[in-house]
């Protein structure tokens, strides 16, 4: 299965983990802090958003700029999902391209005061493979097996496997698996939002369930309407209780419901001021995603 977006960009999306209780905010926890001294039994929710690419200048802006900040756009709203979900602000990082998103772009809404301070330190709110891996491994060292970690990665997709920044940084899966695997919550959902996103999934080999948006031989889209991971958290209705062992599956479910509508939009055939996508792009577009399960079943 897979998901679409725009030829040759792609999105590299969510890591979910879930399980037990709801999410329950440490006292005193605060992003980049150390751990307190105690934690509540319960599972704590973490989130790590990393956006390094976007449609800036991407497709016509004059004709058709449906592209343009699509990356940021979806960013905003899956941090608004997450903190509907019971996800602290204090656990929740973003990375975001070069940390001066587009704020006076409608397309985004109302933007969370917390976002804007977290992206306002600037360097250490870019989306390079070093903040990343320095935040992933931060959290290695806090989290717990019952924790649940939310992690939203969005790059270009290549064939052959391979993820690329608009910076031209790129992460491979070897290099993913290596940041992933220390961490050790009981349950992960990860969200690869990506063209030929099947491709990663396929070679990170990590325990827990997997989501990619693209198949290995397709490509992927999203724009400033449309996107999977947003589509997927609004149905995710909030952090798992007992007895939901079906929710990840259901609102992964949900959200390729509605993505499969984009496979009958017209406009494909017509945007970019009537010039439309190239019949050999439309046919490598799919509306499917794929949803892997290894060792360890749904939050």
């Amino acid at each position: 299965m897979s998901v679409v977006r725009p030829a040759n960009r792609a999105f590299l999306v969510l890591l979910l983990l879930s399980l037990g209780s709801g999410c329950i905010t440490p006292t005193g926890s605060r992003g980049g802090s150390a751990l307190p001294p105690s934690l509540p039994p319960g599972p704590v929710c973490y989130a790590v958003i990393f956006t390094s690419s976007d449609w800036r200048t991407g497709g016509n802006d004059e004709l058709d700029p449906i592209d343009r900040n699509a990356g940021w756009i979806q960013t905003v709203r899956i941090y608004r999902h997450l903190l509907r979900l019971g996800y602290d602000a204090r656990n929740i990082s973003v990375f975001y391209l070069d940390a001066q998103p587009d704020y006076g772009d409608a397309g985004a809404g109302d933007i969370p005061e917390s976002l804007r301070r977290m992206l306002d330190r600037r360097r250490a709110a870019t989306s390079t493979k070093a903040n990343l891996h320095a935040a992933l491994r931060q959290l290695a060292s806090r989290m717990r097996p019952q924790d649940h970690l939310v992690v939203h990665l969005s790059m270009h997709g290549r064939k052959g496997a391979w993820l690329e920044s608009d910076t031209g940084e790129t992460i491979r899966p070897r290099e993913l698996r290596r940041m992933l695997k220390p961490l050790a919550p009981t349950q992960r959902l990860l969200i690869v939002d990506a063209c030929h996103s099947e491709e990663i999934i396929e070679r990170l080999d990590l325990p827990g369930t997997s989501i990619a948006t693209a198949r290995a031989d397709e490509l992927g889209w999203l724009e400033r309407n449309f996107s999977f991971g947003e589509f997927f958290f609004a149905e995710f209705a909030d952090c798992l209780g007992p007895g939901r062992p079906d929710r990840v599956e259901a609102a992964w479910s949900a959200a390729a419901a509605r993505y499969r509508h984009a496979a009958d939009w017209d406009y494909l055939k017509t945007r970019y001021g009537g010039a439309g996508l190239p019949q050999t792009t439309i046919e490598l577009l799919t509306f499917e995603p794929v949803l892997r399960q290894e060792s360890l079943p749904a939050f």
